[in-house]
């Protein structure tokens, strides 16, 4: 599996409604602002294992985020942006409907591309 997660806050914050929501997902942007416990626009490692101890009702995100971190963290500093996520979720070839539900149905969603 690829890696690669984050990018800017404010840009899904004030977003439209996506084809997700209407089946009763959040879009994985939202996610990714939620584990981003202190607003700064990056996850660090910590911010994905306690994310993962209190969201029950999205099981996929903290296990992919993990899984993938060291290859979405292409600067090196510790920490994934939103920018780098995207770029992660880029090479999966998958739409960010299905990423989305992905990261509530659980870990195991494969990219097209593998």
């Amino acid at each position: 599996m690829n890696k690669n997660i984050l990018s800017a806050i404010f840009a899904f914050l004030f977003g439209t409604v996506s084809h997700v929501q209407a089946q009763g997902f959040m879009p994985w942007t939202d996610v990714f602002a939620m584990a981003d416990r202190n607003g700064d626009g990056m996850l660090v490692m910590t911010e994905i294992e306690e994310f993962q101890k209190t969201q029950r009702g999205i099981t996929g995100f903290a296990p992919w985020a993990t899984e993938n971190f060291d290859i979405m963290d292409t600067s090196g500093d510790g920490a994934v942006s939103m920018e780098e996520m995207k770029a992660h979720i880029a090479t999966m070839e998958m739409t960010d409907d299905e990423v989305s539900e992905g990261f509530y149905k659980g870990f195991g969603f494969m990219p097209r591309n593998q």
